[in-house]
């Protein structure tokens, strides 16, 4: 395989960190026209019990980081490698798409429960809410795993 150009590699991370600014500015907007947060302002103690004070990403900003940079990588390694694929196969494509997936799902069911229960949910003790949390987000990472292996079997990809 020949090697690309240093003009190329420069090309395709240009282009990648270009894609990944513009993506994560429309979403952010897009999410801010909806009057969905992608960040919060609060404080805190942390582990430490040092005082944290400032914005903190919420699941949407996240998903919102996820994509940028999934589709930024995406058409970086398509620039480098000259080709739709960017040297990914058809298994690295199932298994990006369905990662991604799962975070949206978690990112939408946090985003509509926070958005319709916020008052509701602050009488919850944190470590019930926590757990909750945890339970759903392992819960649909396990049937993203489990979907992920029904589909390669199918594609036959083992």
């Amino acid at each position: 395989m020949n090697e690309p150009s240093k003009l190329r590699i420069w090309l395709s991370w240009t282009v990648g960190i270009t894609i990944v600014l513009m993506i994560s500015i429309s979403l952010g907007l897009a999410a801010e026209s909806f009057d969905l947060p992608t960040s919060v302002y609060g404080w805190k103690f942390d582990y430490s019990g040092d005082y944290y004070e400032g914005d903190q990403t919420t699941s949407l900003g996240w998903l919102i980081h996820v994509i940028a940079i999934t589709i930024g990588i995406r058409v970086g390694k398509a620039v480098y490698h000259n080709s739709l694929n960017g040297g990914v196969g058809q298994k690295g494509n199932v298994q990006l798409i369905i990662f991604v997936v799962c975070i949206a799902v978690i990112a939408t069911i946090d985003t509509v429960i926070w958005k319709n229960f916020e008052r509701e949910i602050r009488g919850i003790p944190n470590v019930v809410f926590n757990g909750i949390n945890m339970f759903y987000t392992l819960g649909i990472g396990y049937l993203g795993y489990r979907y992920y292996l029904k589909r390669i079997c199918k594609l036959g990809l083992q």
